[in-house]
Parts: structure tokens; sequence; C-alpha cells
């Protein structure tokens, strides 16, 4: 089914939305495009500039060895023997 719809043009999202930033304002307008072959995908708005904050900080949680332990570093805050309590200083 196809549909034509005349082209109007609408307010802008600037005017609709005048707080927030240019990079966001640039992610909803290309989220928003009617025709879904020229549409930004939510993997492509994931790697927009504007959440960069964002992955910059769920990269440094995997580093993190505290929050994200793995089986080497539980052996070693523990005293190399990879049983016992896990000691955080």
């Amino acid at each position: 089914m196809e549909f034509n719809f005349p082209k109007k043009d609408g307010t802008g999202i600037a005017k609709l939305i005048p707080h927030i930033q240019p990079d966001v304002q640039d992610v909803i307008i290309k989220l928003l495009i009617y025709n879904s072959d020229n549409r930004m995908s939510a993997g492509q708005a994931l790697k927009h500039v504007c959440f960069k904050e964002f992955r910059d900080a769920d990269k440094s949680l995997i580093q993190d060895p505290i929050a994200n332990p793995n089986p080497q570093t539980i052996s070693q805050m523990s005293g190399g023997g990879g049983a016992g309590i896990m000691r955080l200083t």
C-alpha cells in the first residue's frame, strides 16, 4: 500500500523543543523521517555523537575491575587462590 501525502512544511523541532542541543535535534529529525529508506536506524542513532558520553561511560564500566570483575581479577583480589572472600582494598 502506497501513501502519497502532500509535502507540508512544519514548525520545526527547534521551535517545538528549543531547550535541546543541536546534536539531539539532529537525531530526532533523522528518526522522524517518514520514508523508512531514508530514516536513521536505531543502531545508527546509538552511534550518533549525542550518545558518545553514554558509550564512553559504558566502556569505563566494562574496564572497571570492581564493577565488572573477571575470574583473573577475582583471583588477584583474593590473594591468588581464587577461593574465599574478595578483598576490595
